[in-house]
């Protein structure tokens, strides 16, 4: 069958790890992907740094890395070394390169995109697409535009208290959650299968982003994780099964684990390694302190904690570390995204290499452990014309620890915020990727892929070129020997760009803004 038009399905996992994946598959709790793991090939798929889905779902779908993309985060990256400038959300018109479906649709390849992060506002396809994650609530989400009024009650998001949401601010709402994620999930399956059904895309692509929501509420209680992937399992054999595609992929956006127990605060910390210059601003003095009673008064007062809105337990830890840095006479200082060396350096170089040495001994003061389990460094990681707005480097924690950029008065506090948060994902990078098909070795493990991979290696299979200036290679150890997939054609010249434009009103800004700080990704 090797000149049977191949047809692809793509479904995200999206924070699955081989950590909860393998023991179940060995118990053979689900039965699909059990089915698809032990027929097909496996392995880790390394993510982008940092580990956010608004990050990794484009260099996915561009097969990019951040310097050539023009966001970062949540945010376009013009916008990571201001503090203040919080108003431009990243969309997907800011993402400065084609899509796959786009190119795929130009390449005549019919497609079906559903609720894959960073899609909003919907660009026209050769088939039909659902955005997700970031979409504002009431607005246009689907291409065609017709499309919304056929698919009933399709939801992008959760809804608590008449505001749209992604995690709880409360313990109390984690049940209602659990059902509602539940719902949610059915009801994207099921407009799914109908979409097959009727519009018989040949690549197709769904991203069941509840996982991540049900992981982050309930990483500590695996049987109802357990629950959910079952009913995960189910949806994705039946999906499959309606589309028939000749290879499959099943995939993640990051890895996951257990929430920090502490705060690392790294401005503080490379104040006192003699990195970072305080302001003798006597503002900045007396905002510390606000904020140093703040964090004092939530960790002592358990009622407090629970009283305290999310928001406000946000501004304690968040409300003026920008202001506090003399950055004339800093030589490096850290953000939410990693650290940037003061461009003023003249001896850049030098200063980079002793900073990894002393990150590398950073030691927890009160235990003596090692605070960074890797220390990403962005010339490395990061190339294109955006390169240079990025990190550089991206220190990658021990689970056990959370980064915070505040100057205070201790490098390591115990964590107070979101008590009711027992996973996160920022200290693990690896994701899942499990594929099959006609041209795929049979029962094999798979090593080194990245998150770009999949993009050459989907066209590939399409029998579409790829941009030349993509950083993702094919992944030519998922094919048999004999299999022609295993050569990778390039296009001679780049696919244009958009121009990119904000899609967001102000107020959707901050609702979105809020959602961002519950996955805690602000």
């Amino acid at each position: 069958m090797i000149n049977e038009e191949a047809r692809v399905m793509v479904i995200g996992l999206d924070g699955a790890t081989f950590k909860l994946l393998r023991p179940w598959i060995d118990e053979e709790e689900l039965n699909f992907i059990s089915e698809c793991f032990k027929e097909g090939v496996h392995g880790e798929l390394e993510t982008v740094y940092p580990t956010l889905s608004t990050l990794a779902w484009p260099c996915f779908y561009t097969g990019k890395n951040p310097g050539k993309l023009g966001i970062f985060g949540y945010t376009l990256v013009e916008d990571i070394k201001n503090p203040q400038n919080r108003e431009r959300i990243v969309n997907s018109t800011h993402v400065r390169s084609p899509s796959l479906w786009r190119i795929l649709s130009k390449a005549g390849k019919k497609v079906g995109v559903v609720n894959i992060p960073v899609t909003y506002p919907p660009e026209p396809v050769n088939g039909f697409l659902i955005s997700g994650f970031l979409t504002p609530p009431g607005r246009s989400y689907t291409y065609p535009e017709k499309l919304r009024k056929d698919i009933g009650d399709y939801e992008i998001d959760l809804e608590f208290e008449g505001g749209y949401s992604v995690l709880p601010d409360s313990d109390v709402k984690r049940e209602r959650l659990f059902k509602n994620q539940a719902e949610i999930t059915r009801r994207r399956f099921e407009t799914s299968l109908k979409l097959i059904r009727s519009e018989h895309p040949d690549f197709f692509a769904m991203n069941f982003k509840g996982i991540d929501t049900i992981q982050h509420l309930f990483w500590n209680d695996k049987n109802i994780l357990l629950d959910f992937y079952r009913k995960v399992d189910e949806y994705v054999e039946k999906l499959y099964k309606e589309m028939d595609p000749t290879h499959l992929f099943l995939m993640s956006d990051h890895g996951f684990h257990k929430s920090a127990e502490k705060y690392f605060f790294i401005n503080t910390w490379l104040k006192d390694e003699g990195y970072l210059e305080k302001s003798k601003s006597v503002s900045g003095g007396f905002i510390d302190k606000v904020v140093q009673m703040g964090l004092k008064a939530v960790g002592r007062f358990g009622g407090l904690r629970k009283l305290l809105s999310t928001s406000m337990k946000e501004n304690f830890l968040n409300f003026s570390s920008g202001r506090q840095i003399d950055f004339e006479r800093t030589k490096a200082y850290g953000s939410r995204w990693g650290i940037f060396l003061n461009k003023k350096e003249d001896s850049k170089q030098t200063t980079l290499k002793k900073l990894i040495s002393d990150l590398e001994s950073a030691e927890d003061p009160e235990n003596g452990r090692k605070i960074f389990k890797e220390l990403i460094l962005g010339k490395e990681h990061y190339s294109g014309d955006f390169a240079e707005k990025l990190p550089d480097t991206v220190p990658i924690p021990h689970p056990e620890y959370k980064l915070m950029p505040n100057l205070s008065e201790m490098i390591v506090k115990k964590k107070v915020d979101k008590p009711y948060i027992q996973g996160q994902h920022k200290s693990d990078p690896y994701g899942i990727l499990i594929v099959r098909g006609e041209e795929v070795k049979r029962k094999s493990r798979i090593k080194g892929s990245k998150i770009t991979d999949l993009f050459p290696t989907i066209l590939n299979l399409m029998n579409v070129k790829s941009p030349r200036d993509i950083d993702g290679k094919v992944l030519k150890e998922l094919f048999k020997p004999e299999s022609r997939y295993r050569k990778e054609s390039r296009a001679e010249k780049t696919v244009e760009e958009d121009e990119a434009k904000d899609s967001y009103y102000f107020s959707e800004k901050e609702r979105i803004r809020k959602r961002l700080k519950r996955l805690n990704d602000i």
